[in-house]
């Protein structure tokens, strides 16, 4: 939060949504799964406990939709590919309104 942005909204945009894939599409981003420049910045305070809540459904369901075209809708190879429980998967699937037919 300390990081003096200088780039514009796509920028920012990007560096959120690199910081989420690396978070393990995780809706918490912790200060580790930022990039390094960020957090060895001089006027940045270190913030290597913090957390950042990101809107990111937007992303999360796109990629679920993908893999599933991916996989045949195959759920635990999708959920496998997200690291993610079938359960999870199920849930987050319900969340964004995900069907599949069967």
């Amino acid at each position: 939060m300390a990081y003096h942005w200088p780039g514009n909204i796509r920028e920012l945009n990007n560096i959120v949504e690199r910081s989420y894939y690396l978070a393990h599409f995780q809706s918490v981003i912790e200060g580790r799964n930022l990039d390094a420049y960020i957090c060895k910045s001089e006027d940045a305070k270190p913030i290597t406990g913090s957390k950042t809540i990101v809107d990111s459904s937007g992303t999360e369901k796109d990629l679920i939709l993908n893999y599933l075209k991916e996989t045949g809708a195959n759920v635990s190879k999708v959920a496998k590919k997200l690291d993610m429980s079938r359960t999870t998967l199920y849930k987050k699937m319900r969340q964004y309104q995900i069907e599949i037919k069967r």
